[in-house]
């Protein structure tokens, strides 16, 4: 259990270090083995993640996304892509968008389900 909280803490990391990025900014601190993991495939891999996210969104457009929506998505991407079970990666970051993105109408939860779902049939 202790383990567990301890990757959502990382993956919460890397959200905020995506989401950094995303931004524009340079000075950001990464605090984490997984955290590090996460941020470095991304920045390695960039354009490739966008462009299968991309073709995951039906009527809609990756820069349309809020920039925590964007991140989230592409932190569940890559550890799907690394080899961690679609439904667990598709599950922690459904828990993070409910505390980090969702209103509470539920909305955002499910639209993130939707595009992860279509990402993980891709993979």
């Amino acid at each position: 259990m202790e383990e567990k909280q301890e990757l959502r803490e990382e993956r919460i990391n890397a959200l905020e270090v995506l989401y950094q990025i995303d931004l524009g900014f340079t000075n950001y601190s990464i605090s984490g083995e997984k955290s590090k993991e996460i941020v470095d495939y991304y920045l390695a891999n960039k354009a490739s993640i966008d462009e299968i996210i991309e073709n995951s969104l039906y009527k809609y457009h990756l820069n349309r996304l809020p920039v925590l929506t964007r991140c989230l998505v592409r932190i569940a991407y890559i550890e799907m892509k690394n080899g961690l079970a679609p439904a667990i990666a598709i599950n922690e970051a459904l828990e993070i968008a409910k505390v980090y993105i969702d209103d509470g109408s539920g909305r955002d939860v499910k639209f993130i389900n939707r595009v992860l779902d279509n990402i993980s049939k891709t993979l």
